[in-house]
């Protein structure tokens, strides 16, 4: 339940910035009213397009993995004991 809670706030901020966006991209001097159909949904797929690449890449893209986290990873890998997804909810409330 809480996955969707999360997903539909991040939905619902998504929107509200491609409307903002939306309406920012438009010439101060032009109203929405305006543009043609056509171009009103060129500029609505175009602002989508940005705020889903925007949601969609890699905070961590091109940094490094320090030798510590490296070493961290391997032992966890290595390791023989689990979690399972019950006790994660449990440990963090989620139930």
């Amino acid at each position: 339940m809480l996955e969707c809670a999360n997903f539909t706030r991040g939905l619902y901020h998504a929107i509200q910035c491609v409307i903002f966006t939306t309406m920012n991209e438009i010439d101060s001097h032009m109203k929405a009213a305006d543009l043609t159909v056509e171009e009103l949904q060129a500029l609505i797929k175009k602002v989508v397009h940005e705020e889903l690449q925007d949601i969609m890449t890699d905070p961590d893209k091109g940094l490094m993995i320090t030798d510590e986290i490296k070493a961290r990873l391997r032992l966890s890998l290595d390791s023989t004991e689990r979690v399972s997804l019950q006790e994660v909810k449990d440990r963090l409330n989620l139930n």
